[in-house]
């Protein structure tokens, strides 16, 4: 959990480096956020030292630790939601959101630089298809996927051959969603 956050963290700063102002802005998660790919390959590096130290079969790891990992990005997918990042393509369906520009000076409903900013001051707020609820959507079905599979499966399969197949579900399900989300 710690490295995973630590590596969210830095892959943040590292997308965002104006992020950084000093030492503290390392640690100022309230002034900017996390990436969760950082996340997952801090927690898999968190993971793998403590299969080596513990000798137990990282793979094996990897299968305990998926129903928490992908329930985080049922999670993460909600967040995203929330800040209007890995917004849909553009749409006027019954479920469209409508979510302020990136562009905007700062966002709806909040005060920047002593002005008061609202949607209608954001030119555009176009109604788009809300790709995080589908990603959330199928992160909750793959979740209930690892939990049958860890529950009927585990000791039939090889290690690894769990968090194998629900990533490749995931890998899967996420490109089509972003290339419906950009060709549509």
């Amino acid at each position: 959990l710690i490295f995973g956050f630590i590596g969210a963290r830095i892959l943040y700063l590292v997308v965002h480096p104006e992020a950084y102002q000093n030492l503290v802005s390392l640690i100022a998660v309230w002034q900017g956020g996390i990436v969760s790919y950082g996340g997952f390959f801090g927690g898999a590096l968190g993971a793998w030292l403590f299969a080596r130290k513990r000798k137990i079969p990282f793979l094996r790891v990897g299968d305990v630790c998926l129903p928490g990992l992908v329930l985080a990005q049922v999670f993460g997918r909600i967040g995203c939601l929330l800040v209007g990042d890995d917004q849909g393509s553009p749409w006027d369906g019954p479920w469209a959101v409508i979510f302020p520009r990136h562009d905007c000076p700062g966002y709806p409903g909040y005060e920047y630089n002593g002005q008061w900013i609202d949607v209608a001051m954001c030119e555009a707020a176009v109604p788009r298809h809300p790709s995080q609820v589908y990603e959330a959507i199928l992160a909750f079905v793959m979740l209930g996927g690892a939990i049958y599979l860890q529950a009927k499966w585990r000791n039939r399969l090889r290690p690894g051959a769990i968090l194998f197949m629900l990533l490749a579900y995931y890998f899967t399900t996420r490109f089509f969603i972003e290339y419906a989300k950009e060709y549509q």
